[in-house]
């Protein structure tokens, strides 16, 4: 499978708009999104689009990502900062997976954070006292549990 590499256009010079705002053009429709991260060949975006269909107000979504700019956009996607701050819970609904193949064109910011998997832990198993090993007890006498019963 060839990895797929998409560059992301910038503003033009005249454009005084929302810097966290991007055009994902995919399958030939233009869409307007925020993009909340780039993950294994799929773009996920919150699609502004999408609210008035849902009867949504998009002002609301533009006003926290606004504050995700400004606070967080270089250190985490805009949908954990919603979820940190217990923010527009109905604005998931508008989200959108947009698979790289079919995107012929970002216009705007391309937000990518790398969300790796968590470490895993590597623990040794225990394993049994054979029965020919005896068992010393140190410190204080105390004696073997089944020589008390």
């Amino acid at each position: 499978m060839k990895k797929i590499q998409l560059i992301p256009e910038n503003y033009p010079e005249n454009y005084n708009g929302y810097r966290f705002v991007s055009l994902i053009k995919y399958n030939d429709k233009s869409q307007i999104t925020i993009i909340d991260n780039v993950i294994s060949d799929n773009i996920h975006a919150f699609v502004l689009d999408e609210c008035q269909p849902l009867n949504l107000n998009e002002t609301t979504l533009i006003t926290y990502a606004e504050e995700w700019y400004q606070k967080d956009s270089n250190r985490i996607p805009f949908s954990i900062f919603l979820s940190k701050n217990n923010l527009g819970v109905e604005y998931y609904k508008t989200i959108k997976c947009f698979p790289l193949d079919f995107v012929s064109r970002v216009l705007g910011p391309l937000f990518c954070f790398n969300m790796g998997n968590p470490l895993k832990v590597k623990r040794k198993r225990k394993k049994d006292i054979p029965d020919n090993v005896e068992i010393v007890y140190k410190g204080r006498s105390v004696e073997p549990f089944n020589e008390i019963i």
